[in-house]
């Protein structure tokens, strides 16, 4: 089965070429959303062979999900993120996956988060199950965080990597967090009371994750 691997980036020039190195035997079709990268990370893709497409620098990956995951040319696509890769035990058994996906009319996978910050693991973020690969058209939220959101989710015991650097993951997030309460604050539809507490529980929850995470790594 043919797949394509779509990705979102700004500035992910160290990651790049690990991440197209470790899929390039299982796809044929690489897309890359580019939110105005400053580095050589268009170039880097290129390279590889993939189609890139320039959209804005919304500060997080959201907003371009849905659209990049549209511009796929296969129907099933994989959609880590630059720094995440599959376990040999996905990638071995990828075919068999794909068939029990396509046997049992699911529109997306997911598999169990293994969470690597600076070298260590962190219980606290590993176990939760990722979707990481969707099928064409399957819809994805535009806020921060928001996955892609299949009907018919097949879930698998088999990890995949997530690794994370304590500076990066603090610049990132906060980042994300500031444009995202910006975007809150000039958005008349936030006056909904409902609306702010989620979001307020969202930030809440970000900047627990970041605080335990560098916790645990400096304990070590």
């Amino acid at each position: 089965m043919k797949l394509s691997a779509v990705i979102v980036i700004r500035n992910e020039s160290k990651n790049l070429r690990a991440y197209f190195e470790h899929l390039m035997p299982f796809v044929d079709d690489f897309v890359v959303a580019d939110q105005c990268s400053t580095d050589n990370s268009v170039e880097i893709c290129k390279e590889y062979g993939a189609r890139v497409i320039r959209t804005h620098n919304w500060g997080y990956s959201e907003p371009d999900k849905e659209f990049i995951l549209n511009k796929a040319k296969n129907d099933w696509v994989i959609t880590l993120d630059p720094d995440e890769r599959f376990s040999w035990k996905i990638l071995a058994n990828l075919n068999q996956i794909m068939n029990m996906a396509e046997e049992g009319n699911h529109d997306g996978i997911s598999f169990k988060v293994h969470f690597s910050l600076d070298g260590y693991t962190i219980p606290s973020l590993s176990g939760m199950l990722n979707e990481r690969i969707i099928k064409k058209g399957v819809k994805c939220g535009t806020r921060i965080h928001m996955n892609y959101a299949p009907t018919n989710l097949l879930s698998l015991d088999f990890e995949q990597f997530h690794y994370k650097y304590s500076e990066d993951t603090l610049n990132k997030e906060n980042k994300r967090l500031k444009l995202q309460d910006e975007r809150i604050q000039n958005c008349t539809i936030t006056k909904n009371n409902k609306m702010m507490s989620e979001f307020d529980h969202l930030k809440s929850l970000d900047a627990e994750k970041i605080k335990n995470t560098i916790t645990e790594v400096r304990k070590k």
